[in-house]
């Protein structure tokens, strides 16, 4: 008797019918078992290889995509990085110059005015934390060399600064003491006389001086309008300014008296950055300035002084101090 044995592979790559006739008795049937799991494992191979390369060439064109996806992001990325980098350089605003150019101008050409002025400063502590001090000061000048500026400041401490085109003279209320220098010149003299010979404080007296206190073709690193702002009821736009070791942000008054509302310096290389504010009220340019108001005459019981100059010359420091003889 002959038996027929059928065998089917068959795979998505591969298709085989194979047939085996085998006789009754013959040894070949002993061997049958292992044939047909012999075959059964060739099925196997080859129906998963066949698949294997569809994967590996869908798996290639999917890094390839990916790899494509990966540039064009990083690409996107340089393009955006580099606009970023764009936007942050610095750049000029004509209009915030010539704003901030325009306010000097003004107060520079007014011959007299009264303005009232509320200032605070920082001060950095040993602990490193900043603390906050403060005043309000009146400025009465008459051009071209007449000036007067009592300050308060918050604790109380009352101060004047005298200047009648001859003579600087400096009163501290508190203490009931006054020092005279001989200074002949005109408002920009006696400031920087006040200042820089004399080491004394005397905060915004660049803004009321005829000279301008920097250049802005060669000392501005960045400008920036910010936009309309109102401050006690002014409106006013609003300008940033950074400088090589200060930046500047300011409030200018609209219309045709370009006048500074409000101000912010930040000293932003020295220790803790601290700030300087004021804020600006009753601009007056009609007052009556008589002369004598500028002069000053010692209360009752004062005491006279001198003031300590940064020179060392014993000589220089009497002549500068009028009357200590």
């Amino acid at each position: 008797m002959v038996y027929k044995l059928t065998f089917k592979i068959n795979c998505n790559r591969l298709g085989i019918d194979l047939v085996i006739h085998i006789n009754k008795g013959d040894r070949v049937m002993k061997n049958t078992v292992f044939l047909i799991l012999l075959l059964s494992i060739i099925s196997a191979t080859s129906c998963t290889e066949a698949p294997t390369d569809d994967n590996t060439q869908t798996t290639a064109s999917e890094e390839q995509v990916t790899k494509v996806n990966s540039q064009q992001t990083a690409s996107n990325k340089d393009e955006e990085n580099s606009k970023q980098d764009k936007s942050t350089e610095p750049k000029i605003d004509e209009y915030a110059n010539t704003s901030l150019q325009s306010m000097f101008d003004f107060i520079a050409k007014t011959q007299k005015l009264k303005v009232n002025i509320a200032s605070t400063f920082d001060t950095l502590q040993k602990s490193g934390q900043l603390i906050e001090f403060g005043g309000n000061s009146e400025w009465i000048i008459k051009r071209p060399n007449h000036v007067l500026i009592n300050a308060v400041s918050w604790d109380g401490d009352d101060r004047t600064f005298y200047f009648d085109g001859k003579d600087i003279t400096y009163y501290d209320s508190g203490y009931n003491v006054y020092a005279i220098a001989d200074k002949e010149g005109d408002l920009d003299q006696a400031f920087d006389y006040f200042v820089d010979k004399l080491d004394m404080p005397l905060p915004l007296t660049e803004l009321f001086s005829v000279k301008h206190p920097f250049d802005l073709k060669t000392d501005l690193n960045a400008s920036m309008y910010l936009g309309v702002s109102t401050i006690n009821g002014v409106d006013c736009n609003e300008f940033a300014y950074r400088f090589p070791d200060t930046d500047l942000q300011i409030w200018i008054k609209e219309g045709d008296q370009p006048l500074p509302v409000r101000i912010v310096i930040t000293y932003k290389y020295a220790p803790g950055q601290p700030q300087y504010k004021a804020q600006f009220s009753d601009w007056d340019f009609t007052a009556e300035l008589p002369d004598n108001l500028f002069k000053f005459t010692p209360p009752k019981d004062s005491r006279k002084i001198i003031f300590a100059t940064r020179s060392n010359n014993t000589t220089e420091a009497e002549n500068t101090n009028k009357g200590n003889k």
